[in-house]
């Protein structure tokens, strides 16, 4: 999955999480700060890999296995965070920007690895 793909997948998951109904084409385009017309093209390919399904009326939810993709990008996230405000001591404000870089990286057996070096904090 392309960076672009996460983070669009990332954002649908947590406004669905959060609100509990879909996100429309309009809202996630904002969340993104993209143009309608690109984020509908993102949505056609994210719904092509199974990822979401999207439904006019209702918007854009997940599928199981887009749900499991956006669970680990944040919890790539997590620990990417974790690992630098408590073992090197970064600042939240650069950990939260550097983690927001780590959570692209799609090795789960790194974050594992990583999960396992901090005590297991997000098994």
């Amino acid at each position: 999955m392309t960076v672009s793909e996460q983070k669009y997948l990332k954002q649908i998951f947590l406004f669905v999480l959060n609100n509990n109904i879909g996100i429309t084409i309009t809202q996630l385009g904002k969340q993104v700060n993209v143009k309608t017309p690109s984020t509908f093209t993102m949505i056609k390919r994210l719904e092509a890999k199974k990822l979401i399904i999207y439904n006019k009326p209702t918007g854009c939810k997940v599928t199981a296995k887009g749900r499991q993709i956006s669970q680990q990008i944040i919890r790539r996230h997590q620990l990417g965070k974790i690992f630098l405000t408590k073992t090197l001591k970064v600042n939240i404000v650069e950990s939260n920007a550097v983690a927001n870089q780590f959570q692209y990286i799609e090795s789960n057996k790194l974050a594992d690895r990583l999960s396992q070096y901090l005590g297991n904090p997000l098994s």
